[in-house]
C-alpha cells in the first residue's frame, strides 16, 4: 500500500492510519508523518521517493526505523546513487 506524500486534512490523517494498521500489507511510506507511525508500531515499511532520501545518514536512520527497502528520487541519476551508497 502506498500512502500520500502530503496529508492536507483530518481525513487524511484518518485514511493513513487505517493503511497503517492493515495488518496484511507491506506499506510504502511517502512522508515522515507515515514513517513515524509505522516506526511506532514497529512495523516495517518501505521508503517511498517523496521521502528526500539524498544522504547515507538519512537511509541509515530510516533503517533503525524499520525500513525494509528504499525508492529513489526520480530526480537523482546513477551516478549519485552509486556515489551515495
Amino acid at each position: 500500500m502506498s500512502t500520500l506524500a502530503l496529508l492536507q486534512s483530518p481525513s487524511g490523517v484518518k485514511e493513513l492510519r487505517s493503511y497503517v494498521e492493515n495488518g496484511e500489507f507491506l506499506l510504502e511510506a511517502n512522508d515522515i508523518g507515515t514513517v513515524n507511525m509505522a516506526a511506532e508500531r514497529k512495523l516495517p515499511f518501505v521508503a517511498g521517493p517523496t521521502l528526500n532520501v539524498y544522504n547515507a545518514q538519512t537511509l541509515q536512520l530510516l533503517l533503525q526505523e524499520g525500513m525494509t527497502r528504499w525508492c529513489m528520487p526520480v530526480e537523482m541519476s546513477r551516478d549519485w546513487l552509486i556515489q551515495l551508497l
